[in-house]
């Protein structure tokens, strides 16, 4: 095996063309956020960005973007905002990660979405696990949405009553699937900051980076990626939102909002089948939802793989070394200590977000030094 560690602006026609195919042709590949062009935006924004090309006799094996942080740690390429990630690898192989990873000198490669598939046999302590939710509204969007409501019938007659009480009280629904609108987008984002200092979480769009590369998605290079904005009003007011990210006849669910004071109208709900029904106009075949909240989800989407949270460690002393480490800690989050064990694991997280998205120490001591006070076991 051999590993070529390049920027992503130096990926030829050759490699791109090579990973969309390796992409296309593996199911859990298929997101944006796994396909060379997201590496690429990444790139022009962050100059730590990173990508493994990994050889074998056949040729290329696989790629694997990547951040190279400090530490000799490697971080999901656009992380914290990569909702899935991992190695893109020739159908049919199998890729040695841990091998790959002492080759480029790195100590572990730290994934917090990365389908199982993508592990071709364990890498490392692997922290927790969660089912992805996807629809797949195929050619017929509106049977689909009527067959997911029927198998949840009780959910759905209490989400039927709020569409009924919108309509009665605020009028009819406007529901915009391609949003041009540049307000529409300062708006998510202004809520989502907004959501983030009410419950006192690490504010990931506040480092300039984060901004640029939101920025550059929306440059509109290839007809079949990019941002999409999808926004439902209420009179003319906006109660939902949602930035989304196409690619590969995919569009993911990314970051989504709704105004807190429309709340009884479950907006946010409301736009989602919006966008299900309107997948074809779109040119997706596939709404990717990501992992959790599955209790909404279930409602249009059905669970669809795994994604592992974990550390890829390299092998050899420095990767053994890490492996003992995140070990450690994890043994004290699984601990029956209580709070304890709680904030382990709340800090490990808020570190990890932290370290992924703060660029610059002074940002990350402050991150932390918030994170310690605000998480910290009574």
């Amino acid at each position: 095996m051999r590993v070529t560690e390049i920027r992503p602006s130096e990926l030829g026609e050759t490699e791109c063309g090579l990973w969309r195919q390796f992409a296309l042709n593996a199911p859990h590949a298929r997101s944006a956020f796994m396909g060379w062009r997201f590496t690429a935006c990444v790139g022009d924004v962050r100059d730590d960005a990173r990508v493994a090309v990994i050889e074998d006799e056949g040729g290329i094996l696989a790629f694997l973007p990547y951040h190279r942080r400090p530490m000799g740690i490697a971080r999901p390429i656009g992380a914290p905002f990569s909702d899935q990630h991992g190695p893109v690898v020739r159908p049919g192989a199998a890729l040695d990660l841990k091998r790959a990873l002492k080759m480029l000198g790195l100590t572990a490669y730290m994934h917090t979405a990365m389908p199982a598939q993508c592990l071709s046999g364990p890498a490392g302590p692997v922290f927790s696990s969660a089912p992805v939710y996807a629809a797949a509204p195929g050619a017929d969007p509106q049977a689909y949405i009527d067959r997911k409501r029927a198998e949840h019938s009780t959910r759905s007659k209490a989400f039927g009553k709020r569409e009924r009480k919108t309509a009665r009280e605020r009028g009819p629904v406007e529901i915009v699937l391609d949003d041009q609108d540049p307000a529409a987008m300062e708006m998510i984002l202004q809520l989502k900051r907004r959501q983030f200092r009410a419950t006192g979480k690490h504010d990931v769009l506040g480092p300039g980076w984060s901004r640029a590369m939101f920025e550059r998605l929306q440059q509109r290079d290839a007809p079949d990626f990019g941002l999409r904005v999808a926004t439902l009003r209420l009179n003319a007011t906006m109660a939902a939102g949602e930035i989304c990210l196409l690619g590969q006849s995919v569009l993911h669910s990314w970051i989504a909002v709704y105004d807190p004071e429309m709340s009884n109208y479950a907006p946010g709900l409301q736009l989602l089948q919006g966008v299900i029904a309107g997948a074809p106009s779109l040119g997706v075949d596939r709404i990717d939802l990501g992992t959790g909240h599955g209790h909404y989800k279930e409602l249009f989407a059905d669970p669809e793989g795994t994604y592992l949270e974990g550390a890829a460690c390299a092998d050899g002393l420095a990767g053994g070394a890490r492996r003992a480490a995140t070990g450690l800690w994890r043994a004290a989050e699984t601990a029956p200590l209580g709070p304890v064990s709680a904030f382990a694991g709340k800090l490990r997280r808020r570190s990890a977000q932290i370290a992924s998205v703060e660029t610059e120490f002074s940002g990350r001591a402050r991150g932390m030094i918030s994170a310690l006070t605000g998480a910290a076991p009574a």
